[in-house]
């Protein structure tokens, strides 16, 4: 393979590669093998090629060089494809609860912590964190504001704000007065409850409220009437 050859293969599968990258810090932060990188450059350049070839006579027409006819023009729909896939990944796309949404995003971020938390970061849920203490569980309750990602290789902590915690099982909701929010590493996390409530401006603050997390509410019975005398 001659020098021209190896450039111009490489022009036409460095926009893909470009784009992918662009995706990935932007959208489905997904880290991949160097196959699968491989696979989606070459996949995403083909249509950018195709749409250059269409575009690349009428640029010309106009007096362009031929850099920006070519080169210039699949960098541009790199850049704009890219960014208009994440956008849309991170307003329609990570928020839905449709179901094939949620398999899509299933498919593309295959990681169930990844999928609760983005959905409790993206819908305001309130979560209950229990955590082994020195001598008992400590549970905290708070409103989920950040999460590390695992399929990003992030360290799994999890950042509550408006936090209240439980010593023991039977006892009390103590806030944490003075404090911006709480920190808790996966690790120390026995389990994880979300709460169906999700955080509006009609939640009142933590202090007002006489329980301390929105609970689901219980299905009402209907009362029984005592039976006729004999």
């Amino acid at each position: 393979m001659t020098a021209d050859q190896l450039l111009t293969a490489a022009g036409l599968l460095a926009p893909g590669f470009i784009a992918m990258k662009l995706f990935y810090v932007f959208g489905a932060q997904r880290q991949r093998l160097q196959w699968e990188w491989a696979a989606w450059s070459v996949l995403i350049s083909l249509p950018i090629d195709a749409l250059t070839q269409f575009a690349k006579p009428g640029i010309r027409s106009m007096g362009a060089p031929d850099w920006l006819a070519d080169g210039g023009v699949r960098l541009i729909l790199a850049l704009l494809g890219a960014l208009i896939a994440a956008l849309i990944w991170q307003v329609v796309v990570k928020p839905s609860d449709k179901k094939y949404i949620v398999k899509l995003r299933r498919f593309v971020t295959d990681s169930a912590w990844d999928e609760v938390m983005d959905d409790a970061v993206a819908h305001k849920r309130y979560l209950e964190v229990v955590t082994e203490g020195p001598s008992n569980e400590l549970t905290f309750r708070g409103w989920l504001s950040t999460s590390g990602r695992e399929d990003a290789a992030a360290e799994p902590w999890l950042y509550l704000r408006q936090v209240l915690y439980q010593e023991t099982k039977d006892g009390g909701w103590v806030e944490l007065e003075g404090t911006h929010g709480l920190m808790i590493h996966r690790d120390h996390i026995k389990r994880v409850r979300v709460f169906d409530t999700v955080l509006s401006e009609n939640t009142p603050p933590v202090g007002q409220q006489t329980i301390a997390a929105p609970t689901q509410s219980r299905p009402a019975t209907a009362p029984v009437s005592p039976a006729p005398p004999a």
